[in-house]
């Protein structure tokens, strides 16, 4: 398994990473067809497309005969924070969920229809959480998880099924441990667990490789905090969990389903904003499961794997024609601090700040309304006046940064310390980007005009031209 000094992991690892990373720069080009754009839509790069691409004709030639089969696995809702994720109670203040179940899956459904393509839903809900602190008031607020989430998608079932007629779809619920004992998961599973691939040294390795490349202690807290074994382990649990979903998704979905004709399984991955999970989920897969049983992968949701993150502007699904050019929308706020970003050289003459706003304010106005342009100069003005008592930021200090660039970077870079002290800085609530605490956000925002460490350190962010 060794390959010299890196194991096959950290190879496939670095591999992931550096497919993620490219698979961004892709954002914002348009792109045309149904495929593309669900494509277009994934924040990750998809895998196995062509087999994608066949289910959905398959499905679409059928008239609603062969459906396209969904199979999606919804973590819990954890909230980070200490040294142990914890599992917090789904209510009608959980954002993430509602925008989720309410609007992202149901928009995405819509679009299949609209194309002429009946979609089936099999969603399970990860309830195996042994590494939770508290295993007794944890399994209570599973069970609530998990109530909660089938309440909502039953709802969602109903409604849709009424909307769209012939092309209804069928959405079931069910978790984990329903099937865990059962085949195929269980002997899936066993086997992978027993597999000679996987070393004990090799996923020590993997973990020491995320927490400095792919992770930050907010996002995934037992990379940092746990000890080396445990948070080894933990990740070699959740990567033979990734893999043993990957080679059942087709044979769970059909027996979820016996009445429909499936010829195979699309995964939605719900978990884009954990770069660390998504590269677990990609080595593990590629190492483990054969490749003809690899499913395809698609990863349409903004964040919706993480119910307590505040919410990313949402691409409706819904009123994309299948044949035309599409391009992802930007948020308000995108556009207006875009404006704002802009090299000075291109509002040239005095008063340059008035005139930028001039502009940004003007152009958010038409695209979405005055009101909402008005709010965006507010927040502008607000962030300003709380970081710095003033509107003037232009005497700080630049850093220069590349779009997609990690928080922990950023810092580590703009006040000269390590990866691990920025680290220790961002989950201590000691770093803002414009003027906002940030402890949880992987990558620095693409709006980000100032970044701040405590009450004294400040730099102007200047992202690189080409980026």
């Amino acid at each position: 398994m060794n390959t010299g000094n890196r194991s096959e992991i950290i190879v496939g690892a670095e591999n992931a990473l550096k497919s993620i990373q490219n698979w961004r720069k892709r954002e914002g080009e348009g792109v045309a067809g149904l495929t593309d754009f669900l494509f277009q839509q994934s924040l990750l790069p998809p895998i196995k497309p062509d087999k994608l691409s066949g289910l959905i004709k398959e499905a679409k030639d059928s008239g609603g005969e062969t459906p396209l089969a969904l199979h999606a696995i919804a973590c819990l809702n954890f909230i980070g924070g200490g040294e142990k994720p914890q599992i917090a109670s789904i209510t009608g203040k959980s954002k993430r969920w509602k925008r989720f179940s309410g609007e992202e899956l149901p928009s995405l459904i819509k679009l299949l229809a609209k194309n002429g393509i009946r979609s089936v839903v099999a969603f399970c809900v990860s309830d195996l959480a042994d590494f939770i602190d508290d295993p007794g008031i944890q399994q209570k607020n599973i069970a609530q998880n998990v109530a909660a989430m089938k309440k909502d998608l039953d709802g969602v079932n109903k409604e849709l099924r009424l909307e769209l007629g012939k092309f209804s779809p069928d959405i079931r619920t069910f978790t984990h441990s329903e099937v865990f004992n059962s085949d195929p998961l269980k002997t899936n599973f066993n086997e992978l667990f027993d597999s000679p691939l996987i070393g004990h040294e090799d996923v020590i390795q993997l973990r020491k490789w995320l927490v400095e490349n792919a992770t930050t202690p907010e996002t995934d807290p037992f990379l940092t905090h746990a000890p080396e074994d445990e948070a080894a382990w933990q990740i070699l649990t959740s990567g033979i969990l990734y893999a043993a979903d990957a080679i059942s998704s087709s044979e769970v979905t059909r027996k979820t389903f016996p009445a429909e004709k499936i010829s195979g399984t699309v995964m939605l991955n719900l978990f884009p904003d954990y770069k660390a999970d998504a590269v677990i989920q990609r080595v593990f897969t590629d190492i483990l499961v054969p490749q003809d049983k690899q499913p395809p992968v698609i990863t349409p949701f903004a964040n919706a794997g993480r119910w307590e993150s505040k919410p990313v502007p949402l691409t409706d699904f819904g009123d994309v024609p299948s044949e035309s050019p599409v391009g992802v929308g930007l948020s308000p706020r995108e556009v207006f601090s875009g404006i704002m970003k802009l090299d000075d050289g291109k509002f040239g003459g005095e008063k340059l700040f008035d005139r930028k706003v001039s502009v940004a304010k003007e152009l958010v106005a038409q695209i979405f309304s005055r009101e909402t342009a008005d709010k965006c100069l507010a927040d502008l003005n607000a962030v300003r006046l709380a970081r710095f008592g003033s509107d003037e930021s232009s005497n700080l200090p630049v850093i220069k940064v590349e779009k997609r660039q990690s928080l922990k970077m950023a810092v580590s870079e703009a006040h000269g310390v390590s990866l691990s002290e920025a680290a220790r800085l961002i989950i201590g609530g000691a770093v803002k980007v414009n003027g906002e605490k940030i402890t949880g956000q992987v990558l620095l925002p693409t709006d980000a005009s100032v970044l701040s460490v405590g009450k004294q350190k400040a730099w102007r962010v200047e992202f690189k031209e080409g980026e």
